[in-house]
């Protein structure tokens, strides 16, 4: 009996000095890890306060300039206000209503897309729409989205249509690359104050296919506020960013289990289709995100030319893409979705080649506010627009 008590002790002892040399071990990793910019951040199944607050507003139909929105996952409230936005009637971002056809003469632009789009951060007066109106003879719809991706753009303008323009602006900005494969906003960025469920696209046979918005009514987020663990689980089941993350565990206390889930993460980051960007930090051409939104980019192009107008897609660079361009031969990370684009014949502006020149001569504070475009950046952009849109119609379309 002492023996074989001897020898369990033994073992239990073995087996502790094993799992504290894999715990040293893991914690060395850590520490190097960390060095290299690799954390074991785990996601909190729990929401936000802002959030919480946020989504009460929601619910209780209070006044605000952002409104749910069954199909969309949100949009601008119908002479709804906040801050430095006010929305007409129609819920577009504007300081008057709209006739059903522009007058004549006068060349009429409907823009689509995110808040380099909707203009973000500054007054109506100072965005690039109204800008390009002092520029000639156009008249520019603001129906941009905070917080869109081209998946959203896309359903809006089916739901709305060209609302009598004879040119329609497809916006793109960097970040709306992943917006494509996300489901619920908070995932994508965590600080947002659009912490709303959104639909998303996947291929199917090569086609796309709905996924409808989560959340098909707004008393529906009553769940999400009363259990938010299962809740976020759920929403996170076809969202790409969601099932990269790491999830909070009970014995994360130990070293080897957070080494063990980065390793995990890293593997499956591995795949060709999980990699967002390439090894030199374009987007990756063989990633679900590339394919849905040249997929999206393509209908949405087809859309527009079906009901008689001409579609221009411009392609907004962020600040951190000019820096970016410096060092890859004034080339950002959207340059391959920009080349697939122009093989398919559809119209393309890239916004980064006159930001980037005027940067070599401005300050970036200059042309860029936190994080969206100054008014000197929206002019860039204004005036690079009023001299590409006249010859959109006479570009050749070989899709």
């Amino acid at each position: 009996m002492a023996s074989t008590t001897r020898t369990w002790w033994l073992r239990l002892g073995t087996a502790a000095v094993v799992l504290a040399a894999f715990e040293a071990s893991s914690t060395a990793a850590l520490w190097l890890l960390g060095r290299k910019g690799v954390r074991y951040d785990p996601v909190q199944a729990e929401l936000l306060d802002k959030h919480r607050a946020l989504i009460e507003t929601l619910k209780g139909g209070g006044p605000g300039y952002l409104e749910y929105d069954k199909e969309l996952g949100w949009r601008p409230r119908a002479n709804g206000e906040g801050g430095l936005f006010r929305a007409n009637a129609a819920g577009l971002r504007a300081d008057r209503e709209y006739t059903d056809a522009p007058a004549p003469g006068v060349l009429r632009v409907a823009a689509f897309g995110d808040s380099f789009v909707h203009g973000d951060e500054v007054s109506f007066p100072a965005t690039w729409e109204q800008q390009l109106e002092t520029l000639g003879r156009f008249e520019v719809l603001n129906l941009g989205v905070p917080g869109y991706g081209v998946d959203q753009a896309y359903l809006r303008y089916k739901a709305i249509g060209r609302r009598g323009a004879q040119r329609v602006v497809i916006g793109f900005m960097t970040e709306d690359f992943s917006r494509a494969v996300n489901t619920f906003r908070p995932f994508h960025f965590s600080n947002t104050s659009v912490p709303f469920a959104k639909p998303r696209f996947v291929l199917d046979g090569g086609r796309l296919r709905l996924l409808p918005n989560p959340y098909q009514k707004v008393e529906d987020y009553e769940a999400l506020l009363a259990d938010p663990e299962r809740e976020l689980d759920r929403l996170g089941a076809n969202d790409f960013e969601y099932g990269l993350q790491h999830h909070v565990g009970p014995w994360d206390f130990l070293a080897t289990v957070r080494v063990s889930k980065l390793a995990w993460s890293r593997r499956l980051d591995a795949g060709e289709h999980s990699e967002l960007l390439d090894a030199d930090g374009f987007f990756n051409t063989g990633s679900e995100a590339f394919r849905i939104n040249l997929a999206l980019i393509e209908a949405f192009t087809s859309a527009v030319e079906a009901d008689g107008a001409q579609v221009l897609v411009v392609l907004f660079p962020g600040k951190i893409d000019l820096l970016f361009a410096r060092s890859h031969h004034g080339l950002g990370p959207s340059e391959p979705l920009s080349a697939a684009l122009k093989a398919r014949g559809i119209p393309v502006q890239n916004m980064l080649g006159p930001l980037f020149r005027a940067a070599r001569t401005e300050k970036l504070s200059g042309l860029y506010l936190q994080g969206h475009f100054s008014p000197r950046g929206n002019r860039i952009v204004a005036e690079a627009l009023a001299e590409r849109l006249g010859t959109v119609a006479s570009t050749p379309v070989r899709r």
